[in-house]
This record gives structure tokens, C-alpha cells and sequence, in this order.
């Protein structure tokens, strides 16, 4: 799961960047860009989504203890995250630089003038990519960490109101939806406020200091529409997998692929209820539980492969 939303979070942002530097500045550096930019975005969102077991996100409410226990490590994360992927970042950034200098100029780079014509060097070119990765990368990861910071105090809880067996697992996914919708909101107003409203109006003063210092120039993208749009929809995908989306599919892909394997029915609720119609089982809590010690000792020291067999209906008692 954890790869699988990394994946798609970096195609949806590789695609994204890529494309607009292959229409301007042909394939080879939508391929270049595309690819880093994608494989950044995968790596950082499929660790930032990772969770080590299925726990469901029955309620949330707002909590100033989870906000100021996490926004602190939250705000730590971005900035490492930042560091090391704009660094990554930047390393390409400086080869993109030397093929094209005119990266660092026009209205995706706060309207700049492009480098004079010799000026651009292979170390300079490197140079000017490597500090305009980490600017950029610890902006980026700051503004990640603050946001996502600011949403732990959107607790999930689970375990504090009574729910009928599968009940969990919708209230899941209907929490996923809101926390996806507000991380998405959320992320988005600071993309854009940071680099629509931000790198337009510092772009003078950060070109001036580049300069200064000896750099060839600084790339300080100004965002467009659709990387608002893209940044929002990366920052609800995250945001949701937090909020019940990751118990949400990780339960349904456990269900289908033991559905897949013959080892459970695909209604497993209605399944285990039947089972405590016939006094088998009964309810305990939000899960069932055996009735009969000998039972469940029976199934318990059953093969794997006899239980397998039970479980498709050609197995008989031993």
C-alpha cells in the first residue's frame, strides 16, 4: 500500500513538472525532471503514509494535546525531507542548468533575465542548481511539515463509541474523505502562498543575492494553476491515508486477497454473524470470539493446508 501511494503521488507530480518543462524546454528535460521530480515525490509520500498496522479511524476531533505532541515532529520531517530531496533535486536541477540555462530565467523563474551568453559553466551551472534545490526543498518541507503538522491535531480515535462489526471500516473511509478534502485545502492555500504570492514577490531580491554571491542565477519558480491543483490533490491523498484511507484500503486488500486465496467469504461480517446464529461464535467488543474452547483449539491446531481445504468445502473432519 505504502508503494503503492507513493507511486501514484509521484506520477500525478512527475507528470505534472515534467510536462510543463517538456513544452518548453523540450523531451529531454521533461524526461530528466519528470523522472527526479516523480521518484522525490514517491519515496517522500509513500514513507510520510506509511503505517505499520490496520487501525481505523472511527471519530475525529480536534486535539491540542496530538497538535502540540506532533507539530513539532512534524515541522522536523519536512525540513529532513526537504534537505535531502532538494539536495537530490538540485544535483539534476545543475546538469538541467548547463543544458538550458534559460531554466533560470522567464515567468516560471519570477520573470529573471537569462544568464549572459558564455557565463553558464558545468560547476557554476551544478552550483546554481545545488543552492536553489535546498532553498526550494527546505521551503517546500517546512510548509509539508506545518501543514501536516497542523492536521494531527485533526486526532483520529477509535475504540470510543459502540459500532456494529464492519462499522469501523466505513467510518473510515467516510473520515478519509473529510481529512483528504481539508489536507487538500489546507496544502494547497500554502503552495500557493508560498510559491505564487512568495516567489513573485522576493524573486527581485533573491535574483539580486544570487548574483551577489557569485551564482549564475537561482531557479524561483512561480507556480501556475495546475500545480496548485496538483499540490492540493498530493497534500488530500496524503492527508486521507492518515485519516482512515490507509486502515480503509489495507483492510480491503487483506479481504480481497483472502477472498482471492479461498480462505474467507466475500461478505466476511455477514459470514461471522451466521457463525453467532449457530452459537458459534459471539460478539465481543467490535470483533467475535469462539464460544467453545474446543472449537477454537480444533481450528487452531488444524494445517494450514486442511484449514485451507475446510475453508473451500473439501475438507472432511479428521
Amino acid at each position: 500500500m505504502t508503494v503503492a501511494v507513493g507511486m501514484l503521488s509521484g506520477l500525478i507530480v512527475g507528470l505534472n513538472w515534467g510536462l510543463d518543462w517538456g513544452v518548453t524546454l523540450g523531451p529531454l528535460m521533461f524526461a530528466l525532471i519528470g523522472l527526479t521530480i516523480g521518484c522525490l515525490v514517491a519515496m517522500a509520500h509513500g514513507s510520510v503514509a506509511h503505517e505499520s498496522r490496520i487501525v481505523p479511524a472511527e471519530q475525529l476531533r480536534w486535539s491540542w494535546t496530538a497538535l502540540r505532541r506532533d507539530l513539532p515532529r512534524w515541522i522536523g520531517i519536512g525540513i529532513l525531507v526537504g534537505v535531502l530531496g532538494g539536495a537530490a533535486f538540485g544535483l539534476v536541477l545543475g546538469v538541467a542548468i548547463d543544458v538550458r540555462p534559460e531554466v533560470l530565467s522567464g515567468p516560471r523563474s519570477a520573470g529573471a533575465a537569462p544568464p549572459p551568453a558564455g557565463s553558464v559553466t558545468l560547476l557554476g551551472s551544478l552550483a546554481a542548481g545545488v543552492v536553489s534545490g535546498l532553498v526550494n526543498g527546505i521551503g517546500l518541507g517546512l510548509m509539508m511539515g506545518l501543514t501536516f503538522g497542523l492536521l494531527t491535531g485533526l486526532d483520529k480515535r477509535t475504540g470510543v463509541s459502540a459500532m456494529a462489526p464492519g462499522q469501523s471500516v466505513e467510518a473510515s473511509r467516510r473520515n478519509a474523505i473529510v481529512g483528504g478534502i481539508l489536507g487538500g485545502c489546507v496544502f494547497g492555500l500554502g503552495y500557493e502562498v508560498f510559491y505564487v504570492q512568495g516567489t513573485s514577490l522576493t524573486g527581485p531580491l533573491v535574483h539580486h543575492v544570487a548574483h551577489a554571491i557569485g551564482l549564475v542565477g537561482v531557479y524561483w519558480p512561480v507556480a501556475w494553476a495546475n500545480d496548485i491543483v496538483v499540490a492540493a490533490l498530493a497534500g488530500a491523498i496524503v492527508a486521507g491515508l492518515q485519516r482512515g484511507g490507509g486502515a480503509y484500503l489495507r483492510h480491503r486488500a487483506l479481504l480481497w486477497i483472502l477472498v482471492r486465496r479461498g480462505l474467507a467469504p466475500r461478505d466476511y461480517v455477514a459470514f461471522l454473524e451466521h457463525a453467532s446464529r449457530l452459537v458459534l461464535l459471539r460478539r465481543r467488543g467490535h470483533g467475535y470470539e469462539f464460544i467453545h474452547r474446543m472449537l477454537l483449539e480444533y481450528f487452531a491446531d488444524l494445517p494450514f493446508d486442511a484449514r485451507r481445504a475446510r475453508s473451500l468445502g473439501r475438507g472432511k473432519p479428521g
